[in-house]
């Protein structure tokens, strides 16, 4: 059965299933008492902890509950935890989120994978050899980001395109700012529109680097940042009409390589953070010139 995660009014409950023959692991830490305050005893903040198996596994404080509150708002919605029984899988824990272009008429999506290390402390000497290897050369090392894939469909049949093949490898600046602008522009008119939609995304990249700035509860190995917006939507409630603008959303995803580190700001990725701010300020100065 779902059971509440939390009750706190600014995080969202969330639903977690656990199978009867794993519930001994994880009983303590969702029974409100250990959630850093977020439960029944909403007073115990600052150097709560959670056990699991009867071992402190975290130690939270005023601060870390403050950063995980705005961290929840630059995610999609979880909507669904999922604790599996060990057997053949991996893992024993599902996370099922919010599809960000869900309801979009014409979805336009850019994933950007940010820091210079994608592998998570678990990983083995032989793969992290391997991910080393495949940084070298690319702007993930030059610049801790790399675009992953875009793709932004326009109502005039035109399609701008990024490969997984191409967006590691774009090198320059110029060359990364030109693609963020074929994101938002993709007709290449520099229209009022698409500078707009690049200054929107450009200080929520801001917004979500204060917050890395701030915290040091964890470091985001692997994670990227997915912008989306509809370039053609729908009227909103009572057919008032929508421009694209009103879409625009920025979320962190991929939380596989999510690692605790009291007390260390995540350096990689805050150094890809400050170069895409840069990036997208160039891509408005490419589009401010034409």
């Amino acid at each position: 059965a779902g059971t509440p995660l939390t009750q706190d009014a600014h995080i969202p409950d969330i639903h977690v299933e656990i199978p009867e023959s794993v519930q001994h692991k994880y009983r303590e830490c969702l029974e409100g008492e250990h959630l850093g305050g977020h439960g029944e005893h909403p007073s115990a903040g600052a150097g709560s902890e959670y056990v699991i198996d009867g071992k402190i596994v975290t130690q939270v404080t005023d601060t870390d509950v403050d950063n995980a509150r705005k961290l929840f708002k630059m995610i999609p919605k979880v909507v669904r935890v999922r604790f599996t029984e060990n057997g053949e899988k991996e893992k024993d824990c599902e996370v099922e989120m919010q599809n960000l272009i869900h309801g979009y008429t014409m979805p336009c999506v850019l994933d950007i994978k940010m820091g210079t290390r994608l592998w998570g402390d678990e990983a083995k000497p032989d793969k992290i050899e391997k991910m080393e290897k495949k940084t070298i050369g690319t702007t993930t090392a030059s610049h801790g980001l790399r675009i992953t894939a875009m793709r932004a469909p326009t109502p005039s049949g035109v399609v701008a395109v990024t490969t997984r093949q191409q967006g590691p490898y774009l090198g320059s600046d110029e060359n990364i700012a030109r693609e963020l602008r074929k994101f938002v522009d993709p007709l290449g008119g520099g229209t009022y529109m698409s500078v707009c939609l690049a200054r929107a995304f450009c200080k929520r990249v801001e917004e979500i680097k204060e917050w890395f700035e701030g915290q040091t509860l964890c470091n985001f190995y692997g994670s990227s940042l997915l912008f989306v917006y509809d370039a053609n939507p729908a009227p909103g409630p009572n057919g008032v009409p929508r421009k694209p603008i009103d879409t625009a959303e920025v979320r962190i995803i991929d939380f596989a390589h999510v690692t605790r580190h009291a007390g260390r700001h995540d350096d990689r990725y805050i150094f890809g953070l400050n170069n895409l701010v840069k990036l997208w300020n160039l891509a408005i100065q490419q589009m401010d010139t034409h």
